[in-house]
């Protein structure tokens, strides 16, 4: 019997997507998710164009912008 087929092996709207991307406004989340402490370093949302870049040629990363990326405030995406 063949292996059931899929598009994704991971569910496409995970918490920890949102929450990655909203550490920046919302920092309290994060360490709500992570049990009192804040992810690894190299796994926080750093740079809209390395998560571009990442999405494009990685086809098991199924993030999706969440609304603040369509919003008028744009100091969520600026590096500090």
């Amino acid at each position: 019997m063949d292996p059931p087929r899929y598009l994704y092996g991971t569910h496409y709207s995970a918490p920890g997507y949102v929450i990655g991307y909203l550490v920046r406004k919302h920092p309290q989340y994060m360490l709500k998710l992570q049990s009192g402490k804040f992810d690894k370093p190299d796994r926080l949302f750093f740079s809209m164009k390395k998560d571009w870049n990442n999405i494009m040629n990685n086809h098991a990363i199924v993030k999706e912008a969440i609304p603040e990326f369509y919003g008028d405030d744009d100091s969520f995406l600026v590096n500090y």
